[in-house]
Formats: structure tokens, C-alpha cells, sequence
């Protein structure tokens, strides 16, 4: 679905609408014709998927009219930015949806609350090197102790590409890898003399993720 403003003059846009797609081109933006490319989805889209149907599902079927009140309580002290980077206020179930999907993709459960604290997490330390072992590259976050650790980084991996000015649009990073402590994984099997990129960011079960650390690694 499209996103238009000011639709009137075409200001700006993103997305599909109708036959044509709108977007950014070299800092301008352009429209062309929208893609009719039908593709089944990878692993991760219908994770995603799930997600979204169980957590929908959810907000009528196991929240009371209580608890779905204290989400619209909360969700009016909230901004979020959207894809033309404007601010706006979300509604309860839009909130509600955006903590209990990710929390399911973490490996968490549905948010039949919203949140009355955040723990801080603290970040030490971000290593993405390629080991000397052929084909093997470690991954790992250290944090400052308990009650500042995470409950799980995630992984994700884009490549292999054959030279080190390719750099990769969001859509081509997998999640591959979700780690509890110690914070630390090698990733293993891969083809030597290639680069990969990897980002990785550490999540709470209850549905909070941090930004992305990322990097480019060439394979020994």
C-alpha cells in the first residue's frame, strides 16, 4: 500500500499505487512501474507471518477490555516516525502490535501489558571478525553484569558477495542465529575469499530491540 503526502500535489511518496511505485532514486523522488513479481516466502517472512496472525488474533481473544485500555493509555504518551519520516501518535492496538510481534520473533510471548519500566541494558563490547579457521567468522556482544544484559542478541547475514563495495539493501539480511548468553557465536561454512556483512542487535523478551552494530567481513 502506498504512502502519499499531500496527495493532492504528490509531494511525496512510498510504496505501491496502483500501477505505479513510488520511491527515492539518488536523493530524488521518481515513479515507475510497480512490480508484478509473485515470489513465495522465505523462512523468516512466514515467521513473521505468524507472528503478526497470532498477536492479532490475541488482542480479542485473550485481552480484557482493561488491559487493552491501559495499551491506549499508553500509546498516547508514544511517537513513532513513519516512513517518511514524520512523527505520530499510535493508537493502543498499533503499540500493542509492535511489542508483542517482536517479543514473538524473539522468542518471547504476547504483551497483554504495556511495559511500566524498560531495563537499561549496557553495551561493552561488539565483535564481528573473521577467525583464522577457513570459512568461519565469530559474532559476539559483551554487556556490564546483571540487571544490564539483554536476554538474547539476533544475527543476521547478507552475502556472499565477490568484492568489498557491494553493500546490501535490509531485505538481503537473514536472520541466521539467535544467541543467549554468553552473548557469543561463530558462523561456520562459509565461502572463503568472499565478503559478508552482518548486523546484530540485542532484544528483551518483552518485545524491546536495540539499533543495529554492523560490519563487513572477507572470509579467510
Amino acid at each position: 500500500m502506498a504512502i502519499v503526502d499531500g496527495p493532492a500535489l504528490s509531494l511525496r511518496a512510498s510504496g505501491n499505487l496502483g500501477a505505479l511505485c513510488y520511491s527515492t532514486w539518488r536523493g530524488q523522488q521518481v515513479a515507475r512501474s510497480a512490480s508484478t513479481l509473485v515470489c513465495g516466502m522465505t523462512t523468516p517472512q512466514q515467521k513473521a507471518q505468524d507472528a503478526v496472525g497470532e498477536a492479532s488474533q490475541s488482542w480479542s481473544a485473550i485481552l480484557t477490555a482493561d488491559q487493552r485500555e491501559l495499551w491506549e493509555q499508553y500509546a498516547r504518551s508514544q511517537k513513532l516516525i513513519n516512513r517518511l519520516g514524520l512523527r505520530w501518535t499510535p493508537s493502543g492496538y498499533q503499540m500493542y502490535m509492535k511489542r508483542s510481534v517482536q517479543a514473538l520473533l524473539i522468542g518471547g510471548t504476547v504483551q497483554t501489558s504495556p511495559p511500566t519500566t524498560i531495563r537499561a541494558v549496557s553495551v561493552k563490547t561488539v565483535t564481528i571478525e573473521a577467525k583464522a579457521a577457513a570459512g568461519e567468522v565469530e559474532i559476539s556482544m559483551t554487556f556490564a553484569p546483571a540487571p544490564n544484559e539483554p536476554d538474547m542478541i539476533q544475527i543476521f547475514r547478507a552475502g556472499p558477495y565477490d568484492g568489498g563495495g557491494r553493500h546490501p539493501i535490509a531485505p538481503e539480511f537473514l536472520e541466521v542465529q539467535q544467541v543467549i548468553t554468553p552473548f557469543t557465536w561463530d558462523d561456520t561454512g562459509l565461502t572463503s575469499a568472499k565478503y559478508y556483512w552482518y548486523r546484530v542487535r540485542w532484544g528483551i523478551l518483552e518485545g524491546v530491540v536495540s539499533a543495529y552494530w554492523m560490519k563487513q567481513v572477507m572470509v579467510s
